[in-house]
């Protein structure tokens, strides 16, 4: 009998592309440069270069900007909840949602972003190299 395994997430994850300006983690009063990998409302993927603390909550710090709208910044708790060495980097699999409930104001902005991420996917182009 042949399985379906198209789709094998609860949630549709994007991938991430221009609309994120720049993303950083704030660990242990330090702060690393992180690029993000692939998103949906509840997470991100990102890639480091090189391993980050080995801890479970950091805040994340996301610039980004959508179609013609200024620049906006989002600073939130978050828990780190796999982390995967490569030969090339890490990657970490990052859940915005934490034990603490999250006010409504910051969950309608992220899934706001899955919206724009959502619209602006292309599925003949999905990793951009025909742009």
């Amino acid at each position: 009998m042949k399985q379906n395994f198209s789709e094998k997430r609860k949630l549709p994850r994007f991938l991430c592309h221009a609309v994120f300006k720049e993303c950083s983690l704030g660990i242990l009063n330090a702060h690393y440069a992180v690029t993000p990998i692939n998103y949906h409302h509840q997470g991100i993927g990102l890639y480091t270069a090189s391993p980050l603390p080995d801890v479970k909550a950091a805040m994340l710090i996301v610039n980004y900007q959508a179609e013609e709208e200024s620049l906006k910044r989002l600073e939130f708790a978050v828990q780190i909840v796999h982390a995967i060495e490569l030969d090339t980097g890490c990657q970490y699999g990052v859940s915005f949602d934490s034990k603490t409930k999250m006010n409504q104001a910051l969950h309608t902005e992220l899934l706001r972003i899955e919206t724009i991420l959502a619209n602006t996917a292309g599925n003949d182009d999905r990793y951009g190299l025909f742009t």
